[in-house]
């Protein structure tokens, strides 16, 4: 057995095993805060005395309040109109074969994919005129991109932007047809990686007794909720192609 089997083997029992290594993580969180609190920190707060447990209790639900469910659920949107529609396949397609007119691209998935190109055209238009004039209403009072409405939702509007040319590509191709292929579309990565939001709720738990205690600077508390958040997130996504 080489050493990329061993890995692999690793990863798929840290993939699954996630959600349990996690939820062994808070007693232990708990734990480690007592005997800091006792003999190591006096400015930690342990999760053990009365004070803590009431905490705890108190912000059960609170604390899922961190999951960044809106970012995450317009990520996997966004991604399954992408794939789902074909358009990602058509594209490494192309880029694989370097044929345009006699690849195994179809002439509906060519002409779908010109379609795609002008409206990103145009939409490209549309930025560089926000741009151009000074008093564009998606710029500041200033008539600046810092602090202006299109800074602060750009990732909202890029966003909207692939899933549109996602569905414009995949009814155009003949991908997306009845109301259910869309939805379909739009729900496949949500479904897929539904364990996803499992790892999400215990992280979210694990990051506010963490928060709570004091044992991490904030510096490494919001390092730590981007790898818990994000991380598990780019897994399921390298899994579901093989599920």
């Amino acid at each position: 057995m080489n050493r990329r089997s061993v890995f692999v083997i690793l990863w798929k029992i840290l993939f699954h095993q996630l959600p349990f290594i996690l939820l062994l993580a808070i007693p232990a969180v708990a734990i480690w805060s007592w005997v800091s609190s006792l003999y190591i920190d006096e400015s930690v707060r342990s999760l053990l005395n009365s004070d803590g447990i009431r905490w705890s209790v108190a912000n059960i639900i609170t604390n899922l309040n961190a999951v960044p469910f809106a970012t995450v659920c317009s990520l996997l949107i966004c991604a399954g109109v992408l794939c789902e529609s074909g358009l990602v396949s058509t594209i490494i397609t192309l880029l694989v074969e370097r044929n345009w007119h006699n690849g195994s691209v179809s002439l509906k998935q060519r002409r779908a994919l010109t379609l795609v190109a002008f409206f990103v055209e145009f939409c490209a238009v549309c930025v560089v005129l926000q741009y151009i004039f000074r008093g564009s209403l998606l710029l500041s009072a200033f008539g600046t991109y810092h602090d202006s409405p299109l800074s602060r939702g750009w990732l909202g509007l890029l966003i909207v932007f692939l899933i549109i040319i996602g569905n414009v590509f995949g009814y155009a191709s003949g991908r997306l047809v009845s109301v259910v292929d869309f939805i379909n579309a739009h729900t496949f990565f949500l479904r897929k990686c539904a364990g996803y939001f499992i790892v999400a709720f215990v992280s979210a738990e694990l990051i506010a007794c963490i928060k709570y205690t004091g044992l991490l600077g904030d510096d490494a508390v919001t390092v730590l909720s981007y790898v818990l958040f994000y991380f598990p997130l780019l897994s399921y996504f390298v899994q579901v192609p093989r599920s």
